[in-house]
C-alpha cells in the first residue's frame, strides 16, 4: 500500500495511471493553498449599481459604480479585486476603481468580474468560474450654449453670400456635432436676406434683417444688413452769358456680386 504526504499549505489530487504491467503509480498535481478560497468566504455573486443613473450630460462628466461580492450566505466579502471592462468602446474611460468618465455619446454596458486565479486546483464545490454583473451608462450630451459666427454682416452688393457657422456645446465646452444637436436657419425677411439650410446668407435687397439659428430649445441671432448703393455726384461747369456755372447732378449706383461663371 502507498501512502502520500501531503506537504504543508498544498493540496494535492492524485491519479492512478496503471501501467502495461499492472503495477499503480500515483501521479500528484498540486497547487498552493492560497489561489484555493475556503467554502464560506467563497464570492457567489456581484451586485452592481449606478451612483447617479441618469445619463452623462457633457463628455468630462463622470458615473461611479458601485459593487457588493457576496458569499453564498449573501454576506459581504470586502477586498475582492475585480477585473472592470465595458463594451462598445468609445462612451467612456475608466478613470479610477468603478469610476468612468464620458468621452463619447451612446449606451455602454459595464461589467465587473471576480477573476478566479488562472493556475491551481479546485476541489468540487469550490467556485471556479468568473462571476460577474453589469450595468448600464447612457451618455448623452445636453446643449447649453448656441453661437452664430460670420466674418461680415453687412453686405455691400446684391446676391453677394455669406456663410454662417453654428456652434453648439455642452455644460463643459464641447462642441456638438448636427447629429446630435442639428441646426435650423431662418431670416426674419427673406426679401432682405434669405439662407439656406447649410446656413449660407444671400443678399436679396437693401434693408436689415435678423438671421436666426435654432438647436432644440437653443436659439441665437445675428443682424444683417445690406447696403448696395453707392452714391456718387456728378458735376459740370459751362458758361452763360459770360459767366462761369456749375450744376451737378446726385446719382446711385446699385451694386451686384457678379455670379461665379459669369
Amino acid at each position: 500500500m502507498i501512502s502520500l504526504m501531503k506537504a504543508p499549505m498544498t493540496i494535492c489530487t492524485l491519479r492512478v495511471v496503471r501501467t502495461l504491467l499492472t503495477a499503480s503509480l500515483l501521479v500528484t498535481a498540486c497547487a498552493p493553498a492560497d489561489m484555493v478560497r475556503a467554502v464560506d468566504n467563497a464570492p457567489a455573486s456581484i451586485d452592481l449599481s449606478v451612483v447617479s443613473a441618469a445619463p452623462l450630460e457633457s463628455f468630462g462628466d463622470t458615473a461611479r459604480v458601485q459593487s457588493r461580492v457576496l458569499d453564498q450566505t449573501g454576506s459581504a466579502l470586502a477586498n475582492v479585486p475585480l477585473r472592470w471592462s465595458s463594451s462598445p468602446a468609445g462612451v467612456v474611460q475608466m478613470v479610477g476603481n468603478g469610476i468612468f468618465s464620458a468621452v463619447g455619446n451612446g449606451r455602454v454596458i459595464i461589467i465587473a468580474e471576480v477573476d478566479p486565479a488562472e493556475g491551481g486546483v479546485r476541489p468540487r464545490g469550490y467556485y471556479s468560474g468568473p462571476i460577474a454583473d453589469t450595468v448600464v451608462i447612457d451618455v448623452r450630451q445636453r446643449a447649453v450654449r448656441l453661437t452664430i459666427s460670420v466674418a461680415d454682416t453687412t453686405f455691400k452688393a446684391l446676391d453677394a453670400r455669406r456663410s454662417l457657422r453654428a456652434e453648439v456645446a455642452d455644460r463643459r465646452g464641447n462642441l456638438m456635432g448636427p447629429s446630435v444637436a442639428p441646426v435650423s436657419w431662418r431670416s426674419a425677411n427673406a426679401t432682405i436676406v434669405s439662407i439656406d439650410s447649410a446656413g449660407v446668407a444671400r443678399s436679396r435687397a437693401e434693408g436689415r434683417t435678423n438671421i436666426v439659428a435654432t438647436s432644440g430649445e437653443l436659439s441665437a441671432t445675428a443682424a444683417m444688413s445690406v447696403t448696395p448703393r453707392l452714391p456718387h455726384v456728378s458735376c459740370m461747369v459751362f458758361a452763360q452769358r459770360r459767366q462761369s456755372k456749375t450744376s451737378c447732378v446726385s446719382l446711385d449706383f446699385v451694386l451686384r456680386e457678379r455670379e461665379a461663371g459669369r
